[in-house]
């Protein structure tokens, strides 16, 4: 074997070549774990799968009219909230009776609540506990118990007539009843439960589920239960409720803002009227008149002064919106410059200040956003927030927000010169007014103060008047488009698919448990194995052999019943002698190796079978009627001795260290052809001895007097002798045990070989599977 080219190939790749027949014997091997595999992920799903109560599922849809989309817009976040908020669920629970809990018996029978009781709601803490209701000759009898199972002993709560929980609602301990008539006439009781209030709540919290559709025009509620008539009364009482609610504060909200605006209306009138009295008693009173060009002032200062009140009011209205502004995270600080909904309702406010109604750039800033916001709504329809358009247009609403915000800045300078203008001009006509006569000073004074109130009452009445149509003609603005229906079918009523998702995902994951495992198992197990790894060539390949008290036995003891076993001396044609005698053929006529006289036999660990396969090949060697000579070079733990039945001692350490000559270490056996020599005494110094020049000594003699000598030498990880005897012998064999032998131990190993001039001849692999040993070898099993 060319090792040169072996270290050369060792990193090619092949390591992570595909071999489908090894994964299908790795998983053959391991069907019974990967059988338990399976059950263990299978019988629990199927059984859950069994076990699974029906859902089902409802929805109902509420409609928003009649709202500016900026207002819906930040309004949706809310609802969101209020919808899944605690006390909305209390409303529910309550008003459904949710904390009612039907105990096993009627759940075997398949009775619901609604078979039951023709009502049941709750108040907010209702006395919690399981409850037996018994009926009998027109009287009922209500009992608390201390638990379900125990039915017979349970303290009295309250009794009556049938009548009155037939006919109509009960109320006792905080919740109320009414049983279905159907119902008492077959049978005579009942057994339920009230839970926990706030788990009830909690549970109802967690199984709300909303979606938002056409920018928040509609509202989708969707909730799952095991009873179809209670989803669907869930649903639909959840949106009444807010349906309802919102209702409430919005009429609440417009009355709030009529009565003040009907305040106002009446101050307005009443200073009116004030204003117009003292006016007229003055003219009474005085024949004086304003002329021409005295009028015209106080009509003038008149109009500056409801002129600066509008700024000013407008002017404050912008620095609120700019001081909210301010308080909110910049639109560059977020990851989206619409993450924030009063951000852009802000935004749409600053534009609509009526400091901007006759300002170009502002309306085209304001247009310019309306539309990359109407685009970014569009656009989110087809793809997620983080896709590249979405964010180039948040880039682009940044840079108009900016530019919002300096103008609005530059405004309020603007508006601060023109305000201290107005002051100007107000203040010169009023030095021009008072330079007047006294009366006639008082006069335009009158005159100025009516007309100040004229214009505050005539705007507040049409606005009075404008809020009176809009409450004549307006609809509601909120409510249930499409109410829930129970739901015919459950929504998880695919059990069979589900079953069969379980089944393969175990069979998946026991499949994917023995791939891992094989590819995670660094053993050898085949010839293409060592070829593939190892860079080898395999000569032979030997049958696992069975033993019939092998289980008895520990692991030592196996491996010395294995070592002293000779499966070729009787000639059997077993398997395994059949693989000895190809072996010996292998290397007899080798026509790469040539005439071989002196083989060194050797494995990478203990337990791969070099002992035995050193006996057995010298038996198969010896009846070729050739000379041979084993000789137990394992100085160390030499076994040889045991499965001939020789002495140990003198042996081959006695020889090397000088004690005894070649002829008295020799033992003949029982198997003609076949001497043996032991490995004698133990020694400290056992490498050192291989690497003798008596031990040249030694060969020279075996080999003029046998015609092959093999040496049975200690494994590679526990010693080098193997290598030091190599250099002197026509050839090594080494011993690999299926599934046993690690390939990077392995590999290893063989670096120890890789600049000594050693004829490594290939490997034998020892244990495998007689099936997959040799093709022929199944027909000693026919």
């Amino acid at each position: 074997m060319d090792l040169e080219k072996f270290f050369e190939e060792e990193d090619s790749g092949q390591e992570f070549s595909l071999d489908i027949r090894r994964y299908l014997r790795g998983l053959y091997k391991r069907k019974f774990l990967l059988l338990v595999i399976f059950l263990a992920i299978a019988i629990p799903w199927l059984l859950y799968v069994k076990g699974q109560p029906p859902e089902y599922e409802a929805s109902t849809w509420i409609r928003f009219k009649n709202y500016d989309p900026e207002k819906l817009r930040i309004l949706s976040s809310g609802w969101f909230v209020e919808l899944t908020s605690r006390t909305f669920a209390e409303k529910v629970v309550a008003q459904l009776g949710l904390t009612l809990r039907l105990d096993k018996e009627a759940k075997k029978r398949g009775l619901m609540r609604h078979n039951i009781f023709k009502e049941f709601y709750t108040t907010k803490d209702p006395v919690g506990g399981w409850y037996k209701l018994t009926w009998k000759d027109g009287q009922f009898t209500l009992y608390k118990l201390s638990n379900p199972e125990d039915k017979e002993n349970g303290r009295l709560v309250v009794s009556g007539q049938l009548s009155e929980i037939v006919d109509s609602v009960y109320a006792v301990n905080g919740f109320f009843f009414q049983l279905n008539p159907d119902f008492v006439q077959s049978n005579d009781h009942i057994v339920f439960g009230i839970a926990d209030f706030s788990s009830a709540v909690r549970w109802f919290r967690s199984h709300v589920r909303i979606r938002n559709e056409r920018g928040g025009t509609l509202l989708q509620l969707t909730m799952v239960h095991e009873n179809p008539i209670i989803v669907a009364r869930m649903v639909n009482s959840l949106a009444q409720i807010f349906v309802e609610e919102s209702i409430s504060y919005e009429k609440k909200r417009n009355l709030e803002y009529k009565q003040a605006l009907m305040n106002q209306l009446d101050l307005a009138k009443k200073q009116l009227e004030e204003d117009q009295r003292a006016l007229r008693q003055f003219k009474e009173s005085h024949f004086i008149s304003l002329d021409t060009d005295v009028q015209l002032k106080v009509e003038k200062l008149s109009q500056l002064e409801a002129q600066k009140k509008s700024i000013e009011l407008n002017r404050d209205n912008l620095k609120e919106l700019l001081s909210q502004l301010e308080a909110l995270p910049s639109s560059d600080q977020l990851s989206s410059a619409n993450d924030i909904p009063e951000l852009r309702y802000i935004y749409s406010q600053i534009v609509a200040n009526e400091l901007f109604a006759n300002e170009p750039s502002m309306q085209i800033l304001g247009e310019k956003l309306r539309t990359l916001e109407t685009q970014r709504r569009e656009l989110l329809t087809k793809v997620t927030a983080r896709h590249a358009d979405v964010l180039a247009l948040d880039q682009d609403i940044r840079e108009v927000h900016r530019q919002i915000y300096e103008r609005a800045k530059e405004k309020l300078t603007e508006v601060a010169r023109q305000i201290r203008n107005l002051d100007r001009q107000i203040a010169r006509l009023q030095s021009e007014i008072r330079n007047l006569p006294n009366e006639q000073l008082r006069l335009a004074n009158l005159s100025k103060k009516v007309e100040i109130s004229q214009k505050l009452y005539a705007s507040l009445l049409q606005r009075a008047q404008e809020l009176k149509i809009n409450e004549a003609v307006k609809a509601e603005e909120v409510d249930i488009l499409d109410p829930a229906i129970p739901p015919e079918f459950p929504k998880n009523s695919g059990k069979k698919k589900k079953a069969a998702l379980g089944i393969f995902f175990a069979f998946f994951v026991a499949i994917s448990v023995g791939i891992g495992l094989e590819f995670l198992d660094k053993t050898i197990k085949s010839p293409d194995d060592i070829k593939r790894h190892l860079g080898l060539e395999v000569i032979g390949s030997i049958p696992k052999i069975e033993f019939s008290d092998e289980e008895e036995l520990d692991d030592a003891g196996k491996l010395r019943q294995l070592d002293s076993q000779l499966v070729t001396y009787d000639y059997s044609p077993t398997p395994v002698s059949e693989a000895y005698r190809a072996l010996r053929t292998k290397i007899l006529f080798s026509k790469t190796s040539g005439k071989l006289r002196t083989i060194v036999i050797t494995s990478f660990a203990p337990g791969d079978g070099k002992s035995f396969t050193s006996s057995n090949l010298a038996v198969t060697l010896a009846q070729h009627r050739s000379s041979t000579l084993l000789v137990d070079a394992d100085l160390r733990r030499g076994v040889q001795h045991n499965t001939f039945g020789i002495e140990k001692e003198p042996g081959l350490s006695n020889y090397l260290m000088g004690m005894v000559p070649f002829d008295e270490v020799v033992q003949e056996t029982y198997i003609p052809n076949l001497a043996v020599i032991s490995c004698g005494s133990l020694t400290p110094n056992p490498s050192e001895l291989l690497g003798s020049i008596q031990l040249r000594r030694f060969i020279e003699e075996a080999k003029r007097r046998y015609d092959i000598v093999i040496f049975d030498t200690p494994p590679l990880n526990a010693a080098t002798d193997a290598v030091v005897l190599g250099t002197q012998a026509d050839g090594v064999v080494i011993i690999v045990r299926a599934e046993v032998t690690n390939r990077n131990v392995a590999k290893q190993k063989l670096e120890l070989f890789s600049n000594i001039p050693v004829n490594l001849l290939g490997v034998v692999l020892n244990g495998m599977d007689a099936d997959l040993a040799h093709e022929g070898y199944s027909y000693y099993h026919y």
